[in-house]
């Protein structure tokens, strides 16, 4: 009896050793799928979000296309701003009774493809305190071709009148 039993201990170790090692096998097959598959839900994943946001720049293609046309309305390119600026505000300037003077100073930032180009003025405006501050908001928010910003205003008063000087930047495309 001693070697069956040592026979059917022998096929019971070396089965429990083969289950083992086939049982690790299956383990790690198990492991590297479950790797694979985690890594393809990653991809599924970006590019449903990638799906969406291009889903919603079409959608925001014509709002984009609007907002072009406006900016192109509103800045000009830069010689018709260096040309066109001064003269466009001796018109306003007569109608809004101030008397103004604009020089362009500094360095110009040049356009590119992404943003606008830039150049300094310097502008004194001389009259009424309501016509010379209704005339620069004027300029500043309700110009039909040109974007411009200020950065800042001093004012001071004269005999009958006063003078402001308006520093800040006009853009061009």
């Amino acid at each position: 009896m001693g070697k069956k039993l040592k026979i059917s201990l022998i096929a019971i170790g070396v089965s429990l050793a083969l289950f083992a090692v086939v049982f690790f096998w299956f383990d790690s097959q198990i492991r590297e799928l479950a790797t694979v598959i985690i890594h393809k839900r990653g991809i599924i994943s970006q590019q449903s979000t990638l799906n969406e946001v291009l889903a919603a720049l079409k959608t925001d293609l014509p709002l984009a296309k609007s907002y072009e046309s406006a900016i192109d309305t509103l800045v000009p390119p830069k010689d018709q701003l260096f040309f066109g600026l001064p003269s466009w505000m001796d018109s306003q300037e007569r109608l809004y009774g101030v008397s103004a003077s604009l020089s362009f100073e500094g360095k110009e930032v040049e356009a590119t493809e992404d943003t606008l180009g830039r150049v300094g003025f310097l502008m004194n405006v001389t009259g009424p305190l309501e016509s010379a501050l209704t005339f620069l908001r004027e300029i500043e928010t309700r110009s039909p071709r040109f974007l411009m910003s200020f950065d800042s205003v001093e004012i001071a008063k004269t005999d009958e009148s006063y003078k402001l000087a308006v520093s800040g930047y006009a853009f061009f495309k």
